[in-house]
């Protein structure tokens, strides 16, 4: 018998030579990921606002017109008719849905950019390269 081993056709020490533009790429591709997933942070964070303002509102509705409550704007309470206060919650949450849309717009740019390294740094990389998330 003789002490040969037998022959494996995976070698998985294989060496993959990266140059410097490659790891732009993949230095790009994490900053773009890390930006998507705060943006996505932010939208949720942005959409459970409106459904706080949307409460508030509801809540007004049951007061009396000529009521005054307090109303928080920045680190002061102030008195503020139901009506007045309702428009401006409804104002705030205008601003909130407007804000969720720009950040929507970038999300979409964003993945589009990722979506386009992705594929460059596959068809380069293969196996070798893991780009996904794992929550998708």
């Amino acid at each position: 018998m003789s002490g040969s081993q037998p022959k494996s056709t995976f070698n998985s020490d294989t060496e993959v030579h990266i140059t410097y533009d490659d790891q732009q790429r993949i230095n790009q591709f994490a900053r773009l990921n890390a930006k998507y997933e705060d943006f996505k942070e932010d939208i949720q964070i942005k959409k459970n606002d409106v459904q706080n303002l949307e409460d508030a509102v509801n809540e007004l509705m049951l007061c009396d017109d000529d009521e005054q409550i307090m109303y928080k704007e920045g680190e002061i309470f102030l008195y503020k008719s139901v009506s007045n206060a309702q428009n401006s919650l409804e104002d705030y949450k205008t601003e909130l849905q407007n804000m969720t849309q720009n950040i929507e717009k970038e999300i979409v740019s964003l993945k589009e950019q990722i979506e386009t390294l992705k594929a460059h740094l596959y068809a380069k990389f293969g196996s070798n390269i893991h780009l996904e998330n794992d929550e998708e």
